[in-house]
């Protein structure tokens, strides 16, 4: 994501990562980090993504490659990503007329409905429903990919996806290793949608500082959006006590997840008072 200040172009990149509670392992805290670079600093973040990431779920930009392999990262690959590839080859068929693509795509979408089932699972359930429905459906695949590598030419759009499918497929096939991984990294790219939607009506900052105070911003509303909060309530209660905190703990405690944790656990308390007025 780009966009120009007054000297060079900068860079915004979303990271998404789910962080466990110490207080309750089996629950993540979600949360959107946006960073500020400058187009000229390769580094995507090494330092920051190496302190806190355990896996980086993206495509198959090589740029991230470096930090996985520093910061001991496991690298998950994107499967819409490899599906938007053969949506292109599809594309470009004879109107009325099915192939290879619609074939694979037979695949991928055979391995969502699966996600689609399991989605509200906890991580354990996950990963033996995957391993007992989507490993053999990948199996399957990898045979087809095998057979029609050689097949198609390389430089055909269809070529091109094969390519790209067999390329990536150890990064592709390894959320099968752990229910906590997702198959595509949807969820950051819907996070930066926004931003990339308002990037026409505000495409100069006039600061790197200024371009990073929008990041900041950013990151905020998103992780509130993902830890289902409402931005605006959220904005107001933050803009309304924070000037009040003095300490790290009481500015932690206006921190999204943690924000979200205190309206649950009242709102579980207001529910068990009704209950018990109710008998």
């Amino acid at each position: 994501m780009y966009w120009k200040t007054l000297n060079e172009w900068d860079s915004c990149r979303s990271w998404w990562q789910p962080v466990a509670r110490k207080r309750c392992s089996p629950q993540h805290i979600f949360a959107s980090w946006w960073q500020v670079q400058t187009h000229q600093d390769r580094t995507w973040g090494r330092s920051e993504a190496g302190y806190w990431a355990q896996a980086l779920l993206v495509d198959g930009y090589e740029g991230y490659q470096p930090a996985c392999e520093q910061y001991h990262i496991t690298r998950l690959g994107c499967w819409a990503h490899a599906r938007r590839k053969f949506v292109d080859a599809q594309k470009l068929q004879p109107k009325g007329k099915t192939g290879k693509p619609d074939q694979l795509l037979a695949y991928i979408q055979a391995l969502y409905r699966i996600e689609k089932t399991i989605k509200h699972h906890p991580p354990d359930e996950r990963y033996r429903i995957r391993q007992q429905q989507s490993k053999p459906l990948i199996d399957k695949m990898r045979k087809w990919l095998i057979k029609n590598l050689s097949q198609v030419p390389p430089k055909t759009a269809l070529g091109k996806a094969l390519y790209y499918l067999d390329h990536q497929w150890p990064r592709l096939v390894r959320y099968l290793e752990d229910g906590h991984y997702p198959m595509d990294n949807n969820s950051a790219e819907n996070a930066i949608r926004p931003f990339a939607v308002g990037r026409k009506n505000w495409l100069f900052a006039k600061s790197q500082a200024g371009a990073r105070a929008s990041a900041n911003l950013y990151g905020l509303i998103e992780t509130a959006k993902a830890n289902q909060l409402n931005p605006f309530e959220y904005l107001k209660v933050v803009f309304k006590e924070l000037p009040n905190a003095q300490t790290l703990e009481q500015i932690e405690v206006l921190l999204p997840s943690q924000y979200k944790l205190t309206v649950d656990e009242w709102r579980t308390m207001v529910g068990l008072a009704l209950t018990f007025l109710q008998i």
